[in-house]
């Protein structure tokens, strides 16, 4: 069993990377700086007096997050910086010159749940709140990724978040009504389709109803990453339950896109804490 856990579960870890000396915040910071030169020539960076931030194009960027993940990674700390630039870049930057219109936004328009604190440093739109420290953000979906409804957006549009969130769910309840659950184990199921949207397919009410009929109105389940949701009966042995809550918090704990340690409870009318 704990076996089954551990493959199925710890899917960011990099195994036989040898242990490295990591920076402080101001050479991190300097790190970064030279990285994003390297690697993204088209922008303007530099550093911010706050060692816990950057400019790009004179946009300041918070270095809170990236700083967290960059001490737990064993991964390469370049490819980590890049990936993580390249995305934010992409979602402010990489906009067209016009606006785009509510009228098309709201046909590629995704949910996607994350930190609140990650909203706040990157002005990402904050919708309904989720659990502890999380709220349902909203995303554009493009083919070579997403981006970030950032507050501007939604002004600009003018509209509720309710309407934004009825699209949301509309487009990605369209383009889930064949995933596939992963079964890691009786009482026990996943969903990784890896396509960005697995544990904010959480609020999917059809889905939902999909995952109660197998396990029981009133199950648990958890989001320790983007791409992975676990949902589990709450009749199994509490012993089996604590291991699994244990691995969901290592989980979370290691490498890129964390959302969540807590475990949750949901239902075919909604979700709550446990």
């Amino acid at each position: 069993m704990n076996r089954i856990f551990v493959v199925l579960l710890t899917f960011c870890l990099s195994l036989g990377a040898e242990s490295k000396i990591k920076f402080d915040e101001k050479e991190f910071q300097n790190l970064v700086v030279t990285v994003l030169e390297k690697r993204i020539s088209d922008v303007n960076v530099r550093k911010a007096d706050d060692k816990r931030a950057v400019y790009i194009n004179e946009i300041e960027y918070s270095l809170s997050n990236l700083y967290r993940l960059y001490r737990t990674s064993t991964g390469n700390d370049e490819e980590l910086i890049f990936d993580h630039f390249e995305k934010a870049i992409r979602m402010t930057e990489n906009q067209p010159k016009s606006a785009l219109s509510w009228e098309k936004a709201k046909t590629i328009l995704m949910p996607q749940i994350i930190r609140q604190e990650y909203a706040k440093e990157n002005r990402i739109y904050q919708g309904r709140i989720f659990g502890n420290d999380l709220v349902v953000s909203f995303v554009l979906n493009y083919k070579d990724g997403y981006r970030y409804v950032l507050e501007e957006n939604q002004t600009s549009w003018n509209v509720s978040e309710e309407e934004l969130f009825r699209n949301a769910i509309d487009n990605l309840d369209r383009i889930s009504r064949n995933v596939k659950f992963l079964k890691v184990n009786s009482g026990i199921l996943a969903i990784r389709m890896q396509d960005s949207y697995d544990a904010t397919r959480i609020l999917l009410p059809k889905l939902r109803e999909r995952i109660a009929k197998r396990l029981g109105n009133d199950f648990e389940f958890a989001l320790p990453k983007r791409d992975f949701l676990i949902c589990w009966s709450r009749s199994l042995p509490e012993d089996v339950k604590i291991r699994l809550a244990e691995q969901v918090d290592s989980d979370f704990q290691s490498g890129a896109y964390s959302i969540s340690k807590e475990v949750f409870v949901g239902s075919r009318e909604g979700i709550r804490g446990r």
